[in-house]
């Protein structure tokens, strides 16, 4: 069976005289000491600080949302920083770690579906303003983010519970278009098929929490 090939791409350090002082649309930033948050976002596309950074080049740029989701994807990240990850401690980012990453190109005509869940979220994460709006559309697009990461892994357990996550993002992109508000508009009505299997998949994902802590209170 055919494989598909893996993204190549450079890793520099930020200090080097090679990278600019401002990032450019073909780069992709991660603290070389790192503390994860409330949020899976190591790797940042709209950083406007280069200090103390790695910097990760492609030569398309095509492909560069589709990238971050997967370097921001948890297993991912796993590798990176350990299989027990806590938020707020600081870890330290080797280069040779960065650079060894295997990340697969995927299926083309999807890339474009999660280069924009990723676009859009790091969008709303670094907006300023932290209104109630801005708040809600932060919770929704990650938890969409985190689905999509989940099916990617898990395909045939989402399969069982009938839960489908990137045919239904795939779906209402097409059906609305590419404006963030609009599609947000239409993922909070009632009757929204995205929506309600996210939230079908966060019972799933709460269900399997349980079971675990369930074990580990056991022994």
């Amino acid at each position: 069976m055919d494989t598909l090939p893996y993204i190549k791409y450079s890793v520099t350090s930020s200090d080097s005289a090679k990278i600019n002082s401002s990032p450019s649309s073909s780069m992709i930033t991660i603290d070389k000491n790192l503390a994860l948050g409330n949020f899976n976002i190591a790797f940042s596309l709209l950083d406007k600080q280069l200090s103390g950074k790695w910097v990760l080049e492609l030569d398309n740029p095509e492909i560069l949302g589709y990238f971050a989701f997967m370097l921001n994807d948890p297993m991912t990240l796993k590798r990176i920083l350990g299989s027990n990850i806590t938020r707020g401690k600081k870890y330290r980012v080797s280069k040779s770690m960065i650079s060894s990453l295997k990340i697969p190109m995927g299926d083309m005509s999807l890339i474009k579906y999660y280069s924009l869940i990723e676009n859009y979220f790091q969008q709303i994460y670094y907006n300023e303003e932290k209104d109630d709006i801005s708040l809600l559309k932060l919770d929704i697009f990650s938890s969409i983010r985190l689905a999509l990461s989940f099916e990617l892994h898990q395909y045939n357990i989402m399969q069982d519970f009938k839960i489908c996550i990137l045919t239904n993002w795939k779906n209402l992109v097409d059906q609305i278009g590419y404006d963030l508000n609009a599609l947000f508009d239409n993922i909070m009505l009632p009757d929204n098929l995205l929506l309600n299997n996210v939230k079908r998949f966060q019972l799933l994902l709460s269900s399997f929490q349980q079971v675990i802590q369930n074990g580990l209170e056991a022994k």
